[in-house]
């Protein structure tokens, strides 16, 4: 049975609570999950809303996750690597 017909509301209800909790305290969500699975999280909502059809969303999702590595001050290459995907996509 697909996830619309379960009562979960599909990607979009799914991808906006985990976003929600994700991106409202980002360092501290950072800090609890560590921040690589954090943003392999940030990632992974983007591919399920691309899959979706929603480039636009997935394009945010990932604007922001770019902004709180640069805040985290995570690796030069890990941010241009991420930077370089969101231009590919656009």
């Amino acid at each position: 049975m697909p996830l619309e017909n379960a009562g979960f509301g599909g990607i979009e209800e799914a991808a906006k609570v985990q976003l929600s909790a994700l991106l409202k305290e980002p360092e501290k969500a950072a800090d609890t999950v560590g921040h690589i699975t954090f943003f392999d999280q940030l990632q992974s909502l983007s591919d399920a809303m691309r899959a979706d059809g929603n480039d636009k969303g997935a394009q945010d999702v990932m604007v922001k996750s770019i902004g709180v590595m640069k805040a985290r001050k995570i690796l030069p290459s890990v941010i241009e690597s991420a930077e370089r995907q969101v231009k590919r996509r656009s």
